[in-house]
């Protein structure tokens, strides 16, 4: 349901969704390690912020065949994912501060 452009969910929903992204992306040898960052404390305004670490970086374009396969999986993303490069995971605090 939308109300005033806000999708109507829950946090179950961001997490259903990072674990399917995760799984799919996990399955690809060019992908080290897939991180959500940020928080959901605001259901349906918060977006899902999805860290893709790669060991052989790729367009984004290369990732989304993963990502947002309906409305609320749209929704809920908002916006590509990063895509780092894996020797900047040691980083990542730095980055995403």
């Amino acid at each position: 349901m939308i109300k005033n452009n806000i999708m109507q969910c829950e946090p179950e929903d961001y997490f259903r969704l990072a674990k399917k992204i995760s799984s799919k992306l996990m399955k690809r040898s060019d992908v080290s390690d897939v991180l959500m960052i940020g928080g959901v404390n605001h259901p349906g305004i918060s977006d899902l912020d999805i860290v893709i670490v790669a060991n052989d970086l790729k367009e984004e374009y290369m990732y989304l065949d993963a990502l947002g396969e309906n409305k609320l999986e749209k929704h809920l993303l908002m916006h590509p994912p990063f895509i780092i490069p894996d020797y900047l995971l040691q980083y990542i605090s730095d980055l995403f501060s």
